[in-house]
């Protein structure tokens, strides 16, 4: 085996193990992700009893995850280095992508999770309450929407906090961010070149009830993504090229 695969099988190792460590802290906050569940189902709660026919309208997980995103964001890197346990972490030789990618994709598990919870809670008091299941479909959709719009969030805010470091900068300017590609995406109604330019263009759709062909719900799952990748790649290109002292 030669040295360059030796050398990728470490990192793949390396950046499963941060994953792993950085779920199971997160995890050990169960109060706080289960308050949130909370939230959400009632929530859901709130949309079913106010629209019995169309419950996923008033479904909040994706709204929530607009504020959540740049939330538990900020503790990828913004809250490490005020804790001052980021520089720790780069001098354990830990590659930084991998910290990035590691808490990154952790979070996006956990939220992952509280999604599930919800739909699930939503689904059995529709149940209840209409003696029926929700659409798999609009559910499946809704599910998608709402862990795509927290990948987002979170992989802007890891971006912002990468070159800001402090919590308070990089939520104000996340959160600035994050209306300004809003606004681009309600664009969509004069200008619909310019509402591809917002990752929020591909969820919006996809938390309603609006009709969408299987092609059209892809495509949009597929362009979320990429916005993700790319913001989170590029929070790495820019966490890269800092300089140690600075951490």
């Amino acid at each position: 085996m030669n040295e360059l695969k030796i050398r990728s099988m470490k990192r793949t190792m390396t950046t499963f193990t941060v994953i792993r460590t950085e779920f199971q802290l997160y995890a050990q906050k169960i109060r706080f992700f289960l308050i949130i569940s909370f939230v959400v189902a009632i929530t859901s709660l709130a949309g079913i009893i106010v629209e019995i026919d169309d419950p996923l309208r008033l479904f909040m997980p994706q709204a929530l995850a607009y504020y959540l995103g740049i939330f538990i964001g900020l503790s990828v890197i913004s809250e490490d280095y005020e804790n001052k346990t980021l520089t720790a972490l780069v001098l354990r030789a830990i590659p930084r992508r991998t910290i990035i990618i590691g808490k990154s994709v952790s979070l996006v598990l956990i939220y992952t999770m509280i999604t599930i919870i919800s739909l699930i809670v939503a689904d059995i008091i529709f149940l209840a309450l209409s003696g029926n299941h929700y659409n798999v479909v609009l559910l499946f959709r809704a599910f998608a929407s709402s862990v795509l719009t927290a990948f987002i969030m979170i992989s802007l805010t890891v971006l912002v906090s990468s070159y800001f470091l402090k919590m308070v900068p990089t939520a104000v300017a996340s959160f600035v961010i994050f209306l300004l590609l809003i606004l681009l995406s309600i664009g969509a109604t004069f200008a619909p070149i310019v509402a591809y330019s917002s990752p929020f263009f591909y969820v919006t759709d996809l938390g309603t009830p609006i009709p969408m062909t299987p092609q059209e719900i892809i495509i949009s799952i597929i362009g979320a993504l990429i916005y993700a990748v790319i913001f989170l790649g590029l929070a790495i290109l820019f966490f890269e090229k800092r300089e140690l002292e600075n951490l």
